[in-house]
């Protein structure tokens, strides 16, 4: 039984929170827009979405095509600002304040499970308990300009496609971009819930150790140490790869 976290567990689990809190008021906005819109027997029917009554199909022949239902102004719910490790996500792949509100709406059900229920009454379906990319653009365009621009997020081209952070589902072939879920990466799934382990599809080709002498206390000349914290700092943020030679017994590693 673990009754505290360490300090940098705290600070992940703490920031975690922050972001995930903040995507609670804008589900909370749209939730208010779509007892409106769907009415209040939705909340109900444990068939929304599987079938279709005359009176739904009027609603949603009076609905502009393709007008962002669920939107919240943005003096209404603030964006979802990103924290330390989702502050680095978002350098690293240089990602818009969009896309890591996409991120964030990805991870909550990862984290809590209500999330599912949640995003199938906003989505009027009870099988759709997966963020759509239609659930995401709903939730984050303002206009009907804005759905068709920012569907290039999810383009194959797009960033958070391209680097394999954000992965399309789709439960039939060919099926529209709108329909398709999201989840994300398992191994950015892990960096954002503070989890600091090895990539699982790379367990048979490397081992992850962790250090256990501080640079300080190595038998090294001063001018020594000194180049490696500055290699250190200026490979910070990219990249690095460092190969050790020395006689058998040495202790070098790749």
């Amino acid at each position: 039984m673990v009754d505290k976290l360490e300090p940098d567990a705290t600070r992940s689990l703490d920031e975690l929170l922050e972001t995930l809190g903040r995507l609670d008021r804008l589900l909370a906005q749209a939730i208010a827009l779509a007892q409106t819109i769907y009415g209040a027997e939705a909340a109900t029917d444990r068939y929304r979405g599987l079938h279709i009554t005359p009176g739904e199909a009027e609603r949603l022949l009076a609905q502009a095509p393709g007008a962002p239902i669920l939107y919240c102004p943005a003096d209404v719910v603030e964006s979802i600002a990103p924290s330390t490790r989702f502050a680095w996500l978002q350098r690293a792949y240089q990602l818009s304040p969009f896309e890591m509100d996409v991120v964030a709406i990805a991870l909550a059900p990862e984290f809590d499970l209500r999330y599912e229920r949640l995003y199938a009454y906003l989505q009027d379906n009870v099988t759709r308990k997966r963020p759509t990319v239609d659930l995401a653009l709903n939730l984050l365009c303002s206009s009907v300009e804005a759905k068709l621009q920012q569907r290039q997020v999810f383009a194959s081209d797009a960033p958070l496609v391209r680097h394999h952070l954000l992965h399309l589902v789709s439960d039939q072939p060919h099926a529209p971009l709108l329909t398709q879920s999201f989840r994300l990466d398992e191994q950015i799934l892990r960096l954002l819930l503070g989890q600091n382990s090895l990539d699982g599809r790379l367990d048979r080709c490397c081992d992850r150790t962790v250090p256990t002498v501080r640079l300080e206390a190595l038998p090294l000349k001063r001018e020594v140490k000194q180049a490696l914290w500055a290699l250190l700092r200026t490979a910070k943020h990219q990249p690095l790869q460092l190969y050790f030679q020395g006689v058998q017994g040495s202790g070098r590693r790749w």
